[in-house]
């Protein structure tokens, strides 16, 4: 159970004003330059939550400026945390109890894939709800995950700001709010109705000021900064054994290490603003959440718009194929001792455990397609806001928590590194009721272009016939499936590139680490500044001017939209 509630039922604010120290609680080392109230408040977290090893390098009249900021850190995250730092630490020994014993949360549930609908584009039914869900936009209310940096891409960036594809620069935030501006005007224009867009965006201490930085510059990309809500993520601390005591910076032991407590916490967010309190008040029917660099979603959500719309689904994840041993989660229906059907995501390094335990046997690709018969979660879904409302009152917002310790040795008492606790939107659905519709729709595989990796990283991956979700993939399937859509309205374009086209790509993948990608790259990325990145993006909205910040970044992966190696790519799907 996430923190909203402690084991034994109790159910604290998640803020508090902060108590007094009695005077005779007072430790040893405490001294006058200590008495302030978030002083107090922070002592009495650390005592309650366990952490006296944390204090005890403490000494009177020394450094009693850091201790004063580690105290005030402290009492910070107690306000942060749903039940305060006690609940914390309680909910995390016991999560690290079972990792260490071996305990799955799964074991002895029953996965069978779940009810949904295929819905490729070269259906019959695609267009038709398409159409249904466009009616559906302005009725609709979207969140974006966006708390991360582009670290692991290689980029010291937000996410947000990258760009989507290297000719005109446009970022994945232009890109999105783009199409959920067009889709709103034309269904208000249909519709004859004033519905405005509202969008809740996820942030975090590493992307607040950045985020907040690119729309201003970029005047909110045409929306009113009312329609926009950012909701700072607060972190947690990091947990350094199995006795949950908090970690310290390696060369600072006044200052606890922090780290993510998972994008789960969007829902807890979306309950302490009250925006679907807000948000229903204007007439809005459904929340869509979407990642951050994951720019062909804009061409699946209107159809399962319409399909959540026709079939009034609680819960309607956006799903492709995936092949066995993919690292991305997979959406089952679990059964578990006559309990009722739970439809949810299973992650990928639980799957395989799941059906050895209940059928003796590994993930297995059908071998008509290929792929696993679980389709592949992308972490994009679709909630009715009236069920959603109730599962918010319920439960402040919070989701189930779990712990991924990395083990120094097999007696699995001590971590690699420090650990903490985490949380996934998608894990929503444990809070529905047994009655409540969830469902997913299947589209292309060719349809799925997360940007989540380095291209070093990518090129591995690739190698391994895996996808590489790097920059080059992303922006690949973006040129590819454009031209798709130009050939389904009879224009001549050519399903892949000749290959005298891919040899020359392929050199200068092969450059990239050497001359920043000359030649092509560097063309490229001119060509894309001049095209008017600096102000000019799609829809004659730009970034922000961040074209050279991109540079190294780009040119170290760009090849032009192609695939760097191999004759076809299988999962575009003409």
């Amino acid at each position: 159970m996430g923190g909203c509630e402690s084991k034994d039922g109790a159910s604290p604010s998640a803020s508090r004003a902060a108590p007094a120290v009695q005077p005779e609680g007072r430790p040893g080392w405490w001294s006058p330059g200590l008495e302030d109230p978030e002083c107090a408040a922070g002592l009495i977290a650390l005592e309650g939550a366990g952490q006296q090893a944390l204090l005890a390098s403490f000494a009177k009249g020394k450094d009693v400026k850091k201790q004063k900021r580690l105290l005030r850190q402290a009492a910070a995250l107690e306000k942060s945390y749903p039940g305060g730092l006690k609940v914390y630490v309680a909910n995390a020994k016991k999560l690290l109890e079972d990792s260490a014993k071996g305990v799955n949360p799964l074991d002895g549930c029953k996965p069978s894939v779940p009810e949904g609908m295929v819905l490729y584009r070269s259906g019959d039914q695609y267009d038709q709800y398409c159409a249904k869900g466009l009616l559906e936009v302005p009725y609709c209310c979207f969140v974006i995950v966006a708390g991360g940096l582009g670290e692991r891409l290689g980029f010291d960036g937000i996410k947000l700001s990258l760009p989507c594809e290297t000719i005109t620069m446009t970022c994945f935030l232009n890109l999105y709010i783009g199409y959920i501006k067009e889709w709103t005007a034309l269904a208000n224009e249909a519709l004859k109705t004033p519905m405005a867009p509202q969008i809740a965006m996820m942030t975090s201490d590493d992307t607040h000021d950045k985020t907040v930085a690119l729309l201003k510059e970029n005047d909110y990309f045409g929306l009113g900064p009312k329609q926009i809500t950012l909701m700072k993520q607060g972190k947690v601390p990091a947990l350094k054994n199995g006795d949950a005591d908090f970690a310290t910076l390696p060369d600072d032991p006044y200052t606890i290490l922090t780290k993510p407590h998972g994008h789960g916490d969007a829902h807890q967010l979306l309950y302490q603003h009250g925006l679907i309190k807000e948000w229903s008040a204007m007439g809005k029917r459904h929340v869509v959440f979407m990642q951050d660099t994951h720019s062909l979603v804009v061409f699946k959500l209107l159809a399962a718009l319409g399909v959540s719309a026709e079939k009034g689904y609680a819960m309607n994840s956006i799903t492709v194929p995936r092949k066995p041993g993919e690292e991305s989660g997979s959406i089952c229906t679990l059964q578990k001792d006559g309990a009722a059907a739970l439809t949810i995501n299973v992650e990928y390094n639980q799957l395989n455990p799941l059906l050895q335990s209940a059928f003796g046997r590994s993930d297995e690709a059908d071998p008509a397609t290929g792929y696993s018969p679980y389709p592949g979660n992308v972490n994009c879904f679709i909630l009715k806001l009236e069920e959603y409302a109730t599962v918010l009152t319920e439960t402040k917002g919070c989701v189930p928590e779990f712990v991924n310790p990395k083990y120094a040795d097999a007696t699995r008492t001590t971590f690699k590194s420090p650990t903490r606790l985490e949380c996934m939107m998608q894990d929503i659905p444990r809070f529905f009721p047994a009655s409540a519709l969830i469902g997913y729709v299947l589209f292309e595989r060719s349809m799925y272009c997360p940007v989540k990796n380095a291209c070093n990283t990518g090129a591995a991956k690739q190698a391994k016939g895996q996808q590489a979700s790097c920059a080059v993939d992303g922006e690949h399937l973006w040129y590819a499936n454009a031209a798709s859509l130009l050939r389904e309205c009879g224009a001549d374009v050519a399903a892949h590139a000749p290959r005298e086209d891919r040899e020359e790509h392929q050199d200068l993948v092969a450059e990239r680490a050497g001359d920043r990608g000359a030649g092509r790259a560097a063309e490229r990325l001119d060509a894309g500044r001049d095209a008017g990145y600096s102000g000019a993006g799609a829809g004659g909205e730009g970034c922000g001017g961040r074209a050279d910040s991109y540079q190294r970044w780009v040119a170290q992966g760009l090849c032009g939209g192609r695939r760097p190696c191999g004759d076809q790519d299988p999962r575009v799907q003409n």
